[in-house]
Formats: C-alpha cells, sequence, structure tokens
C-alpha cells in the first residue's frame, strides 16, 4: 500500500462517475466564469472608450469656441474694411485703387507675420470684399 493512498480519495486511476447534472452544472459555471471575464474586458473597454469620447467632446468643443472667435475675428475685419472702403470711396479713390491698397495692406500684414502666409487666399477675400463694400456704398 502506497503511503500517499487514502481511502478517503479515490485511486488515481479510478475515473469519477459524476452524474450528468453535476457535470452540467460544472460546464455552466465555467461558462459563467468566462462571461464574467468578457463581462470585465468590455467595461474595461467601454471606460477607455468613455474616457476617449469626454477627450473628444473637449477637443470638439474647444474647436467650435475657437471657430466662433474666427467667425467674431472675421466679421471685426470686415466690418473694418468696410469702414476703410466708405471712407477712401468717399475721399474719391478708384475701384482700382481701392484694390491695391487692400493688397498691399494684407501682404504688410502677411510679411510682418501679423496674418498666416496661406498664398494670398486671406488677401484675395479682403480684396473682394473691399469691391463688394465699393459697390454695396454706392
Amino acid at each position: 500500500m502506497s503511503v500517499l493512498w487514502s481511502p478517503y480519495l479515490p485511486p488515481p486511476d479510478a475515473t469519477p462517475n459524476f452524474p450528468e447534472a453535476v457535470l452540467r452544472g460544472a460546464e455552466l459555471y465555467v461558462q459563467h466564469l468566462e462571461l464574467l471575464a468578457r463581462q470585465r474586458e468590455l467595461t474595461a473597454l467601454a471606460m477607455e472608450m468613455r474616457s476617449a469620447g469626454v477627450e473628444t467632446r473637449i477637443l470638439l468643443e474647444q474647436e467650435r469656441a475657437e471657430r466662433m472667435e474666427a467667425g467674431k475675428a472675421r466679421d471685426e475685419l470686415r466690418a473694418a474694411v468696410r469702414a476703410s472702403v466708405v471712407e477712401l470711396r468717399g475721399q474719391g479713390v478708384s475701384v482700382c485703387g481701392l484694390v491695391q491698397r487692400a493688397g498691399n495692406m494684407m501682404r504688410v500684414l502677411r510679411d510682418s507675420c501679423v496674418t498666416p502666409d496661406d498664398g494670398g487666399n486671406l488677401e484675395a477675400e479682403v480684396m473682394r470684399w473691399a469691391i463688394e463694400e465699393y459697390y454695396n456704398a454706392a
């Protein structure tokens, strides 16, 4: 008789004969543990996604605020162009002279790094505004 043998344990070569309900219960318990592990993974993923969602929302709100500020700045610039056009038109400056002044002013602002170098888009827009305001003031 082996020292490791005990009357309370089945012999090592014996196959346990459990009822089908016990085996099914064990399978269900293992599935339950797997589901709990998956739930933990999904919860962690959801928390990460929520965190990313919060960060994205913050970035979108910041971008919206920047767009609103840019829109206000654009409106203020257009109002300044309008006021200059009305004043220069009152002085008898032609539309050609007005466009030249607007273009020169925008190039000076760009060269002094007050406005970004956007390939002349802002300069073209300001000159278009100047022409529109010139003929709207007529």
